[in-house]
């Protein structure tokens, strides 16, 4: 087509355009797809690892939060399912912010088993004690809670394990509770990074081939192109890297490479195209 006069823009632009609608259907649709059975497979490798591995460590520790206050919660033992979680022998230390907004703690609650339903968390065999005061026993005790258990098999899963749709909400639910959101806040730009990255990618595959069969050097600028897709992955790898450690911001080490990429391919486009 190059030969024949079109200009490379005409034909490029829509596969840079179809590239950017494919990278929109892999992070809304198969990103779901690919998290949910991640998240299983997670949830049966912990379940296995409980029952075969008498040595596997078996604490559990979580942070529930709210403008409130704070809940943290450590147990002996799980057992954790997608749709459910059960804790045992299970301690709750439940803080309350003042008017200052400062945590301070109010009571501790020691229960046998304790079950997380839609909403509250249901003790069995509690024995609540607040500073300063005598312990009070009950047969059941509900503790309201703001996860779900679907957040709390999150907080026990990677960021890879999450769904595109559900990284807002793990996001806020992780720092409501104290923790640090970095590694799913990396996991969403680069999830909303991906098309840009697909249609970048499509630009300097596209450029590197727009070299005429009667100038020679094919085989050269095949290589160039090749290798040019290896460098943009080490460059992703590497900036996610920096990420996670906490040297560069999550939204820096997500979008850098997809745009580092896009502007090279649309240089060399304009070199290769336009002169």
């Amino acid at each position: 087509m190059r030969a024949a006069g079109v200009s490379a823009w005409r034909f490029i632009a829509p596969t840079a355009a179809f590239a950017f609608l494919a990278g929109l259907v892999v992070v809304t649709l198969l990103n779901p797809l690919a998290a949910s059975l991640s998240a299983r497979f997670e949830v049966e490798r912990a379940r296995l690892m409980q029952s075969y591995l008498s040595d596997a460590p078996k604490e559990v520790w979580l942070r529930q939060g709210d403008d409130r206050g704070l809940i943290v919660i450590h147990a002996k033992s799980r057992d954790l399912q997608e749709d459910a979680i059960r804790l045992r022998a299970v301690s709750l230390f439940i803080y309350q912010k003042d008017a200052e907004g400062r945590l301070q703690f109010r009571r501790r609650i020691e229960a046998a088993e304790a079950v997380l339903r839609a909403g509250f968390w249901n003790l069995r065999d509690v024995r609540e004690a607040a500073a300063g005061q005598a312990a009070v026993r009950s047969d059941t005790l509900s503790i309201r809670s703001t996860l779900t258990a679907r957040g709390a098999v999150d907080r026990f899963a990677s960021p890879e394990a999450v769904t595109f749709w559900g990284l807002p909400a793990a996001i806020r639910q992780t720092e409501l509770a104290g923790f640090s959101a970095r590694a799913f806040r990396l996991r969403l730009h680069q999830l909303l990074a991906t098309p840009v990255l697909f249609a970048a990618m499509a630009i300097l595959a596209a450029a590197s081939s727009l070299r005429l069969a009667r100038q020679g050097g094919l085989a050269l600028a095949a290589g160039g192109g090749a290798a040019t897709g290896f460098l943009v992955f080490f460059f992703n790898q590497m900036t996610g890297a920096l990420a996670s450690a906490d040297i560069v911001p999550p939204l820096v080490g997500a979008w850098a490479p997809p745009l580092v990429a896009l502007l090279s391919g649309l240089a060399l486009l304009c070199y290769t195209e336009d002169g």
